[in-house]
């Protein structure tokens, strides 16, 4: 029997076609937001929200991301570094930076071969962004160090072409949260960062928080 022109196997083979694209934006991408899946399929926002709701009935991990307010598939393999974002790379960087300056030589030296394995398993040309902010990591110890991670981060996913999602409020309001495709630097008065998704330049001393996704 045909509904609205349309017979059942087709009405199925659409619903299926739409399952499908959502599963594979989320396979290929760390985060997915409701907009983007709502532009992508060209479906309303209840639609979408049906489909997810059919992806995770069909036992798919899917989780909610808080922090870019979107959706990802939950990765149930072991954790190594290549699942990690860039951002979260960096701040173990960072991280480790730190603890090694408070240790003892045997220490340092394990804490030396876990970074460059982050290293080696990120983009080229991370390791001349990190040697230029290492020594700033050290220097900045004693204070927060929030501004240089937000800058770290930004310098290295316009190196290496990451999206970005830039916070601009405090409490992370989805109003403040801007994703930026393709970002870039330009420096006036001070960095700022720009690219597909910003209309106007966004001072990096603005910025809240920045990751990549």
């Amino acid at each position: 029997m045909r509904v609205g022109g349309i017979s059942p196997s087709q009405n199925y083979m659409e619903k299926l076609t739409k399952v499908l694209l959502i599963l594979n934006l989320l396979h290929h991408r760390s985060v997915v937001t409701i907009d983007e899946i709502e532009r992508i399929c060209g479906i309303t926002e209840r639609s979408v929200y049906r489909y997810l709701q059919v992806i995770s009935a069909a036992h798919f991990p899917l989780v909610y991301d808080r922090e870019i307010h979107g959706y990802k598939l939950l990765n149930k393999d072991r954790l190594n570094v290549a699942s990690l974002r860039l951002d979260e790379r960096l701040m173990i960087l960072v991280a480790l930076e730190l603890l090694a300056g408070r240790v003892n030589s045997f220490y340092q030296e394990s804490i030396e071969t876990i970074s460059n394995r982050i290293i080696s398993a990120s983009f080229k040309g991370i390791e001349d962004i990190w040697q230029a902010f290492s020594s700033r990591v050290i220097a900045d110890s004693k204070q927060d160090l929030s501004g240089l991670l937000t800058s770290l981060i930004v310098h290295s996913a316009v190196k290496s072409g990451d999206r970005l999602g830039v916070n601009l409020s405090p409490d992370g309001k989805d109003g403040d949260l801007l994703l930026v495709e393709r970002p870039s630097l330009l420096f006036s008065e001070g960095w700022k960062v720009t690219g597909k998704g910003i209309e106007t330049a966004v001072s990096l001393d603005k910025v809240e928080k920045v990751f990549s996704c």
